[in-house]
């Protein structure tokens, strides 16, 4: 019987080898928890390897994999770090964005978070770092940042950037990201909204912090738009996956109806006077928009443009 335990540390990448650089520079600094062995997977989605000379340029403490997966999407690659993470008898996955890095305790915190409350996924502090020529506004929750929840809150939307979560109830109930999210992105939250569904405890963990640098492309109305229309999308796809296809159409007739006419409400109703309220209207009509987009049962490409190298 094996004392340890074992923590997969996983990173998904794509033609960005000068943040991934940073970000494997800073995993190369990582506190390892007492008693925990370590692994470093990479999966880089190019099928050119283009990631392959920076994750040569290191020299870890602890054993590291690089793999490609040749076939493009975010399930994809998200599940084939899930399958080399359990092929290699890891009892904990945790994922980092290629556009994020991590304090040199990020991964101490996590798992001892996950000890101390019980818990099955552990969600990390994302602190975003923005360009700065941005309006003080934009700073603000909301846009980039979010409002800070203590370590041990609850938690119910997550991603897969600064994240740790076992992976006994994945095997068990062989939850995988799911190919209705390839390119729209939204695969994360709906695959650890399966994991709480299934009963797995997740929380927040304030102290396990990873930076994540905004490049000029997404620090901008524009792409805040997209990323709410985004949004949108996807949580009418989740609707119409939960729910079967008879009530998913009345249903989501009736979500939209609600959140337009709460829209134009709120219109008729306020005073836009400043350029934050007025970004905040543009995000809720794109949200909107987007959920409408998926009703119609249209696709969505947000991640087809690459921001940041």
């Amino acid at each position: 019987m094996k004392s340890n335990v074992d923590i997969a540390v996983c990173v998904c990448t794509y033609r960005r080898p000068k943040m991934l650089e940073q970000l494997l520079l800073s995993i190369s600094s990582l506190t390892i928890p007492q008693n925990a062995n370590v692994t470093l997977i990479v999966i880089d989605n190019d099928v050119i390897r283009s990631a392959e000379p920076v994750f040569e340029m290191f020299s870890f403490k602890f054993p590291a994999h690089y793999h490609v997966e040749s076939s493009s999407g975010l399930d994809l690659v998200r599940n084939r770090a899930l399958e080399e993470a359990i092929e290699l008898g890891s009892n904990y996955l945790a994922f980092m964005d290629d556009d994020e890095t991590v304090h040199s305790e990020w991964l101490l915190e996590l798992y001892n978070a996950a000890v101390r409350f019980e818990a099955d996924i552990v969600a990390g502090n994302v602190s975003y770092l923005l360009p700065k020529n941005v309006p003080k506004w934009m700073h603000r929750p909301g846009f980039f940042n979010k409002s800070p929840l203590k370590t041990g809150e609850r938690k119910d939307v997550i991603g897969a950037g600064n994240v740790c979560f076992k992976l006994d109830h994945v095997v068990k109930f062989n939850i995988r990201f799911r190919s209705d999210f390839r390119h729209s992105g939204g695969e994360d939250t709906f695959f650890f909204q399966e994991l709480i569904r299934k009963g797995c405890k997740a929380i927040h963990c304030h102290e396990a912090i990873s930076y994540e640098s905004v490049p000029e492309s997404k620090a901008n109305v524009d792409w805040l738009a997209k990323r709410s229309f985004m949004y949108g999308f996807v949580k009418a796809r989740r609707y119409q996956i939960v729910l079967n296809s008879v009530h998913s159409k009345v249903y989501l007739t009736y979500k939209y109806l609600d959140l337009y006419l709460r829209f134009q409400l709120e219109k008729l109703f306020s005073t836009v006077t400043s350029r934050e309220a007025e970004v905040r209207v543009i995000q809720k009509r794109s949200r909107i928009n987007g959920f409408m987009h998926a009703l119609k049962g249209k696709e969505l490409r947000s991640y087809d443009e690459i921001h940041g190298n």
